[in-house]
């Protein structure tokens, strides 16, 4: 058998005769299956990534409420604010009004000072913390609450439980600042806090049932914190301790447990 040279001008017909029939549909199907997969790999990554990313702006922002509980400790007698009336620096009796965290540190992270009178007016501090960025946990998507982060109020003085404190200076804590926490993310399916945006007067923690869990380690069904099954900042929680340092905690009774934020007293 005898070879045939192919010539030039059957060549480029060959090539051009290729190029015209383009892609089969198994090629694409090839290529699709290949992006779909490809698709599936990363979108799991980039979601743990915008989760972290918020995480982490949520921490930034607790960071900043804690960095303005120092600074208003430094003019007012090493207090920081946390749930009550009365106080540092408050010329109202102590049945006056709540002496409530964000309200005090409003001017120290960016709002305007609240006077006195308006202590417990929840119209015009609504107004206030809708300008106050670092008060909203970039989770929290609706925009009728511009709080979204609550205070622990434990009276660390005495017991019983149903007494909150309005302030507290640091060389009074029963554990060193670090140790306890000072504020931590809300729980918005509360039942109360749910339906009533405006209700900061109970922004705060001094109950056992507003924690994560009880005393037996049990989820407790309405804590007015982070709920255990909340899966916002992936299954974790986000705490500023009350010397200004932040951690991300897992929702779980062994690294959330009730003596983190209520030490035992004496009287327990």
């Amino acid at each position: 058998m005898s070879y045939v040279p192919i010539s030039a001008d059957t060549d480029e017909k060959f090539n051009k005769r290729i190029a015209k029939r383009g892609f089969t549909l198994v090629e694409l199907l090839v290529v699709v299956s290949i992006i779909a997969l490809l698709i599936s790999i990363l979108m799991p990554a980039l979601g743990k990534a915008k989760a972290l990313a918020k995480m982490v702006k949520c921490m930034t922002n607790l960071r900043a409420i804690g960095t303005a509980a120092q600074l208003y400790a430094s003019f007012n007698n090493q207090c920081v604010p946390r749930g009550m009336s009365g106080g540092c620096n408050n010329p109202h009796s102590v049945n006056f009004g709540h002496y409530q965290y964000a309200i005090k540190l409003s001017p120290y992270v960016g709002g305007p000072w609240v006077p006195f009178e308006h202590d417990e007016d929840w119209d015009y501090a609504y107004e206030v913390f809708k300008n106050i960025p670092v008060y909203k946990c970039p989770t929290f998507t609706d925009p009728d609450f511009p709080l979204t982060y609550v205070v622990n109020a434990r009276n660390f003085e005495r017991n019983p439980d149903d007494l909150e404190a309005a302030s507290v200076p640091a060389d009074n804590l029963p554990r060193p600042p670090s140790e306890i926490p000072y504020v931590c993310g809300v729980n918005p399916y509360h039942y109360y806090i749910a339906s009533h945006p405006k209700a900061y007067g109970i922004y705060d923690l001094f109950f056992d049932e507003h924690l994560v869990f009880d005393r037996n380690g049990d989820p407790n069904p309405q804590p007015r914190m982070i709920r255990a099954d909340d899966m916002r900042h992936d299954g974790r929680a986000t705490l500023v301790f009350f010397d200004g340092h932040t951690e991300s905690r897992k929702l779980s009774p062994e690294e959330l447990p009730l003596e983190l934020f209520y030490p035992p007293l004496e009287e327990d």
